[in-house]
This record gives C-alpha cells, sequence and structure tokens, in this order.
C-alpha cells in the first residue's frame, strides 16, 4: 500500500454513496472546483487567501466543506473557503499537499469563515473506525476552541489517532479480514 492509497484525497467520482452519505450529515450537493493554487497563497488558511483575492480583485468567497476520502473507511468534510471570481468561476486558490486537479466542494450558504471542526462520515460500521471518528471529532473540538497557533492536544489522544492510522495501513491478503474490523474480506472492504 502506498501513501496515496492511505491518506485522504479527492474522491475521482462522485458515486450515489458518497452523496447519501453527506446528504445525511448535512452537506449537501457536492461538485467539483478547478484547483488553481495561487503562489501568494498561503498552504492551510483559504480563508484569508479567498479575502485577500476578493479585496483585490473582486468576486465572492464561498464557504462550505472540502470533501476528501480515505480508502472505504471514512469522508472527511473540512471547513473551506473557495473564490468565485467576477466572472463567475469557482477556484479553489489554496495551495495543499493534494496532487490532484480538482477539489470536491459543497457549498454551505449559512456558514462562517471560521474556525469549523471537521466532520467525519464513516463508511463502514466498523468498531475501529467508529472509535477513529471519535477520537477525530475530539481533535478537531480542541483544534476549533485553541488560540493562535498552538493546541494542547493530550499525548494518549494522539498516540490512539496515531496507532489506528498504523492499524488502518496494514497490508493483509485479499481475502483475509479487513484490519478496519468491519467484518469484510480486505478485497470487499478497504482493499477495493
Amino acid at each position: 500500500m502506498n501513501e496515496s492509497e492511505t491518506r485522504s484525497c479527492t474522491p475521482l467520482t462522485i458515486t450515489e454513496d458518497l452523496i447519501d452519505l453527506c446528504k445525511s450529515n448535512g452537506v449537501q450537493d457536492p461538485f467539483y472546483v478547478s484547483r488553481q493554487p495561487k503562489p501568494d497563497c498561503e498552504e492551510g488558511d483559504c480563508f484569508k487567501n479567498v479575502k485577500k483575492y476578493v479585496a483585490r480583485l473582486g468576486g465572492l468567497i464561498l464557504v462550505g466543506w472540502a470533501i476528501t476520502s480515505r480508502k472505504n473507511l471514512y469522508l472527511e468534510c473540512e471547513a473551506h473557503a473557495i473564490w468565485q471570481s467576477p466572472d463567475g468561476e469557482n477556484i479553489d486558490i489554496t495551495p495543499s499537499n493534494e496532487y490532484f486537479d480538482k477539489t470536491l466542494f459543497s457549498y454551505q450558504g449559512d456558514m462562517l469563515a471560521v474556525k469549523t471542526p471537521s466532520k467525519y462520515l464513516p463508511f463502514t460500521q466498523s468498531t475501529l473506525v467508529a472509535e477513529y471518528m471519535g477520537l477525530r471529532n475530539e481533535f478537531e473540538r480542541i483544534r476549533c476552541i485553541s488560540v493562535g497557533d498552538t493546541m494542547e492536544i493530550p499525548k494518549i489522544l494522539m498516540d490512539r489517532i496515531l496507532e489506528i492510522d498504523r492499524i488502518f495501513m496494514i497490508e493483509v491478503g485479499r481475502n483475509k479480514s479487513c484490519p478496519c474490523k468491519s467484518g469484510l474480506k480486505f478485497k470487499h472492504c478497504c482493499g477495493r
């Protein structure tokens, strides 16, 4: 398994399962946006980047969720802003470590351009994935109440998140039980 198979990345297609999972969690109508990172923008600071472009060039800030998936484990919906240029083109101008040329985005008209906890939506009924979602939700809660660049994350929380991450990356034979503990064979679960 290589790194691109184990980290979250932009889904290549918008499937019915993805749409249903999003809708059942208040994430509406995802669509692809062209990723055109600008050299004068900072990675991980989309709100500031887009506000700067709106002030300088016009257009609008659109706030919502950037949606990524991690194998067949879960979707991550991260608060994100894109720029709608004066001619109406939607563009993701914020640099990221993603290597895809598009961002899956869901516009949320009532969402503010402030720190907002990410949503983690499980694809599977795995108890390990459920535990991981709980840990990530706690991490997000702490991140959003933190002031400045410093976060006080309990060591036990980070250690368990990293431990489960390692489990998710274990390579097993296609007919073996999946390490995510879904109860399915690897080939029908994370090995798809």
